[in-house]
């Protein structure tokens, strides 16, 4: 015991004395990468001197701390928690000088730490009473707390205990349609799994993501996203214990709904300013945004809410006539709408018998009534009346001052009246008004302008004004099929809705222009997978962008599919099932039941015809290709053929290519062709990719295989 006592002793003096070399030369001091590691060993050192510790506290106050037998014990320990307590010192001092941590966090958990370490040696090498022994101990214990209360704050986050209980908490923010993508659905996920490690005080990696300046400017190893790579989903995207992994391993780890919606919108180019109304309905991303919203916030459509009383329905059913249409704006707020129609029947006293819920109506359409300007005065009663739609009505604008007097009047169109610049003008003096359209009416684009300085606080749409010099460029041809999968007999057809206008296509890969390709003049006939690209064309315009679409004719249909390998869980899919029954998913939405994911092994699947045996030349296969996610093209597809499944011989093998660089997310179709046959059965193989190509920068990741149909022709 006595010569474990004197190493340990010695260890503990030259622990102690490095550790006051770190706090004296830190800023000097170059630490090698060897050293390095073993300050990274600091999480897991530090769990023996506190367990140490606090066995040996609790042992000091035994009743029989002081006899001979329990002296060796508790004297063990005691070396033991000052050499793990000094060793755990010197590891953090190491790892501390890597940075990106909070500097205020970092130095209490340093300088508790040190201390901590000092009190240990302390206890070791002076003769301390019995008297004292007790109280120096507790004072260690509560060192140890305050010690690895800053130590969780540092690697956890502020709110690492409580994080959990708020994770399902609803965000207090309002939300609207026209919120970007950013504030209603990328910020709440950063917010709550990204926000506690990537802040302005603690910055992982010199990574910070509390602000869009920030997140453009990336961190240490650069911008989060360039030319088509992103670092932020291939860290995302890592095995959950991968040490680069991101959120790491002991937090919260983000949903399926959060990975969609950060994964699109990088695909969609990371625009910050975008709204969710700016996106197509059917857009992937507002899909995603959509499902987020509704994770984090309690109210994701909220609009104003109304302090006066609602209107009785039977007040409301009243005025409701073939002219006019009175409706709640939200079934639980009292704010009307109103809308007028039938301008050959219209009459001003229309107006006039809404006085009912004169208090209650907050927009009013009155487009294309013979509202006159005499016909403004009755508005003035609307008091909370916020929109009002003046659309083609025989305005003139003499009498516009007149809407001035409503203090809740926040949106005007007048667009296709006779308004001028002189009428409109006297908006400057309103102290509600906030947007103006002035589309086809009789002010010039100068004298928006002119509007826009003058009178700042007031948004002034009016429209487009073409120059007359300028070359316009053509909208692409409009594609009139409903869907990706033609069925039999059905013909690829597009339109253009500018008369004149050309269309030329190709089926070839290659990109029409105005010479080549072949001039659309009937529907197109589709025997193959094929990916069509058009442009429209016409003399004095700029040609259209090129449109591109993937057809694939739906063929034979086999009988029945019989999976011989087994998806990965997280996307099963129906069973074989899913690859003939015609359904196709968009490109970037896995969790749809269509789509089925291969990564730990190939696809391989049966397919038999049972009833007929048609004559079968080619098998083309549905896939996602998505590199930012890594769902690539098979490496390799084998088509087997034969009466049975155990008779069967290799008709044909593949080997598509794989992209060589970032490019955009869509489904493709790797289509094998072999002589025409006629077998009861055929095997489809089709290999995932385990290596991602160089580009990709993620050498040890394999390749996603997202597959949703196959077709036989």
């Amino acid at each position: 015991m006595e010569l474990f006592k004197k190493i340990v002793g010695y260890a503990v003096v030259a622990l102690q004395v490095l550790i006051v070399l770190l706090l004296v030369f830190e800023d000097q001091l170059s630490i090698p990468v060897w050293l390095q590691a073993l300050g990274r060993v600091h999480p897991l050192m530090l769990h023996l001197p506190i367990g140490l510790l606090l066995i040996t506290t609790l042992l000091a106050f035994g009743q029989k701390l002081f006899s001979e037998s329990y002296k060796e014990l508790f004297s063990f320990l005691l070396f033991l928690s000052a050499f793990t307590a000094s060793l755990s010192a010197f590891m953090g001092m190491v790892l501390s000088l890597e940075g990106g941590y909070n500097e205020t966090d970092l130095q209490f958990h340093k300088w508790f730490g040190v201390v901590l370490s000092f009190l240990c040696w302390g206890l070791i090498s002076l003769r301390v009473s019995p008297l004292m022994l007790r109280p120096a101990l507790l004072v260690g214990t509560l060192l140890l707390i305050v010690t690895g209360h800053f130590g969780a704050s540092l690697t956890h986050g502020e709110d690492f205990i409580l994080g959990p209980l708020a994770q399902n908490k609803k965000i207090e923010r309002v939300i609207t349609d026209s919120s970007s993508v950013f504030s209603a659905a990328i910020e709440p996920v950063l917010e709550s799994k990204c926000y506690s490690c990537h802040n302005e005080e603690k910055a992982k990696g010199k990574l910070i993501l509390t602000s869009q300046a920030a997140i453009e400017k990336g961190g240490k190893n650069g911008p989060l996203w360039k030319s088509g790579q992103s670092l932020l989903i291939d860290r995302l995207n890592l095995p959950v214990d991968h040490k680069k992994h991101m959120p790491p391993k002991d937090k919260a780890q983000l949903t399926e709904e959060e990975m969609e919606v950060i994964a699109s919108w990088v695909a969609h180019g990371g625009n910050f300013a975008v709204a969710l109304n700016e996106l197509p309905e059917q857009d992937s991303l507002r899909i995603a945004a959509a499902k987020v919203v509704d994770l984090y916030f309690d109210d994701a459509v909220a609009g104003p809410i109304y302090k006066f009383a609602s209107a009785s329905s039977e007040k409301i059913k009243n005025l409701n006539t073939p002219y006019r249409t009175v409706f709640q704006l939200a079934a639980n707020e009292p704010a009307l709408q109103v809308d007028f129609f039938l301008s050959e029947s219209f009459q001003s006293k229309f107006i006039d018998e809404l006085q009912p819920v004169n208090e209650q109506v907050v927009a009013m359409n009155l487009s294309k009534m013979p509202v006159t300007d005499e016909d403004l005065g009755k508005l003035k009663r609307f008091s909370n009346l916020e929109k009002l739609i003046l659309n083609q009505t025989k305005i003139e604008g003499k009498t516009l001052a007149t809407l001035n007097e409503m203090p809740n009047l926040k949106i005007l169109s007048l667009s296709g009246t006779k308004v001028k610049f002189e009428h409109v003008k006297v908006f400057e003096k309103s102290r509600s008004v906030r947007e103006v359209y002035l589309w086809d009416t009789g002010i010039s684009a100068a004298e928006t302008v002119r509007l826009t300085q003058s009178i700042p606080q007031i948004k002034w749409d009016a429209g487009y004004h073409p120059d007359e010099k300028e070359v316009l460029r053509l909208s692409a041809p409009i594609l009139r099929n409903d869907g990706q999968v033609l069925k039999t007999g059905e013909s690829v057809q597009y339109k253009h809705n500018l008369p004149g206008a050309t269309i030329r296509y190709s089926v070839n890969g290659k990109m029409p222009d105005s010479l080549s390709g072949e001039i659309y003049k009937e529907p197109i006939a589709i025997k193959q997978y094929s990916i069509v690209r058009t442009k429209a064309f016409k003399d004095g315009w700029l040609s259209s962008n090129a449109s591109e679409h993937i057809f694939f004719p739906a063929g034979i249909k086999p009988d029945r599919a019989e999976l011989l390998t087994k998806p990965e869980d997280r996307y099963p899919g129906e069973g074989g099932t899913t690859l003939i029954d015609n359904r196709k998913g968009m490109p970037d939405f896995y969790r749809d039941p269509v789509w089925m994911g291969f990564r730990t092994q190939n696809l391989e699947a049966l397919f038999y015809f049972d009833k007929n045996v048609p004559e079968i030349s080619n098998v083309t296969l549905s896939y996602a290709r998505n590199v930012y996610a890594m769902c690539m093209p098979p490496s390799e597809m084998q088509v087997w053929g034969g009466d049975d499944e155990k008779n069967l011989k290799l008709l044909a093998s593949y080997k598509p290519d794989q992209p060589k660089e970032y490019v955009s997310t869509r489904i493709e179709g790797a289509d094998i062709k072999f002589p025409p046959s006629k077998f009861r059965c055929y095997k489809l193989v089709a290999k995932t990719l385990t290596k991602l190509p160089d580009f990709r920068k993620a050498p040890k990741e394999k390749g996603w295989l997202m597959v949703d149909e196959v077709f036989f022709n």
